[in-house]
């Protein structure tokens, strides 16, 4: 198989993961109760590759359900530094039926996954159209 061939496949398979997550979110949205939370605490996410250690801070929320349940869920979404301080107001959405797999209303939260499986999916394709394969050939043949 030609490295083209390997973008163009891994650009497809992105972007068809990419449209997946989209219909998936949608169907979260169409569901969706919002609330008002609270971020009771910023939590440190440490991420280690073999050469690297990497933290973020992820908020812990707490907000009360409409059946006045109080629920605690932990961001999916990290940021260093910290996007936001404890005892920040956040706006919460939930499924009434699985109000722990709640998100906060932002753009990066609901729609981040969607958004860079499509970018990359749309570059990784479109190397793998528009390149003629000459630098990854020459690559090729200078690590021999």
């Amino acid at each position: 198989m030609q490295v083209k061939q390997i973008f163009i496949l891994v650009g497809l398979g992105m972007i068809f993961g990419a449209i997946y997550t989209y219909f998936y979110t949608q169907s979260f949205l169409k569901d969706a109760s919002f609330a008002k939370g609270k971020v009771i605490e910023l939590v440190l996410d440490r991420s280690s590759t073999s050469n690297n250690t990497s933290y973020t801070y992820k908020p812990l929320i707490k907000f009360m359900t409409e059946d006045e349940q109080t629920i605690e869920f932990l961001s999916s979404v990290g940021s260093k530094p910290p996007s936001y301080s404890v005892g920040d107001p956040v706006e919460v959405l939930y499924r009434k039926n699985d109000p722990y797999n709640a998100k906060v209303n932002s753009f990066f939260a609901v729609w981040g996954i969607a958004t860079i499986l499509t970018l990359m999916g749309c570059l990784f394709f479109a190397i793998g159209v528009f390149s003629n394969g000459s630098s990854i050939k020459y690559y090729n043949q200078s690590q021999t």
